[in-house]
Order: C-alpha cells, then sequence, then structure tokens
C-alpha cells in the first residue's frame, strides 16, 4: 500500500478512535502532503507526489 493511503488510513482509524493529539498530527502530516502536491504540480518540473517525496516531508527538520 502507498504510503499516502496508509496514512489516511489510518488518519481515519483515529478519528473514529477520537484521539485527539494523533488527529491534529495526521491533519498537519496531511496537510505538509497537500502542500506538496501543489509545489510539485505548480513547479516547473511537473510530477506526482511519490512515497520519496512524503518521506523526505516526514523526515525534514526545520
Amino acid at each position: 500500500m502507498p504510503l499516502r493511503e496508509s496514512i489516511e488510513s489510518d488518519y481515519k482509524t483515529t478519528l473514529k478512535a477520537k484521539d485527539k493529539n494523533k488527529i491534529s498530527t495526521y491533519r498537519l502530516i496531511l496537510s505538509g502532503i497537500k502542500d506538496l502536491d501543489i509545489n510539485n504540480r505548480s513547479g516547473s518540473e511537473k510530477k506526482q507526489t511519490d512515497d520519496e517525496d512524503i518521506k523526505k516531508l516526514l523526515k525534514k527538520n526545520d
């Protein structure tokens, strides 16, 4: 299963469990992935966001 689908599935499970801390965390991750999608579509090198892009986003230490 692609990483994006795994994260979305975990998010839905967390919503059902009503764990507020995890819900906030997953929302931030999904928001970051959507921003990455937008950047990949609007850049000079148009491409789909893949698992490697998502892994880089999650490992990012700013």
